[in-house]
């Protein structure tokens, strides 16, 4: 188990366009894809990119464990995407209060539009 301390905001890195990943199934890929979902269970997030441990490739995890405030019906297992793409948005939008485990640590929440 390897613990990355996550990029904060205002590392350059963020910013740059991450890579498309041609060797899904090698052993380089297989390693950031563990230590990504170590680490997101370590900061206790429900989701990170692997842009917040340091590798500029287009991978990131989501899991939502249960917690005092969320019950098991609102959980989900550790899933892993490797090269995302959107296929359609939904025209209509929501305001939620989300975290990022780059602004502070997660501890920081604010309003945000996503569809």
């Amino acid at each position: 188990m390897i613990i990355k301390k996550v990029v904060q905001i205002g590392n350059p890195l963020l910013r740059q366009k991450s890579k498309f990943v041609t060797k899904i199934k090698s052993e380089a890929t297989q390693k950031i894809v563990r230590d990504l979902a170590d680490s997101v269970r370590f900061h206790k997030l429900v989701g990170m990119a692997v842009s917040q441990i340091g590798h500029k490739l287009r991978i990131f995890v989501t899991e939502i464990r249960e917690t005092p405030a969320r019950n098991p019906k609102n959980t989900d297992k550790l899933r892993v995407y490797i090269n995302p793409k959107i296929i359609r948005e939904s025209k209509k939008q929501v305001v939620i209060y989300e975290g990022c485990g780059s602004v502070a640590y997660g501890k920081f929440f604010g309003p945000i539009r996503r569809s």
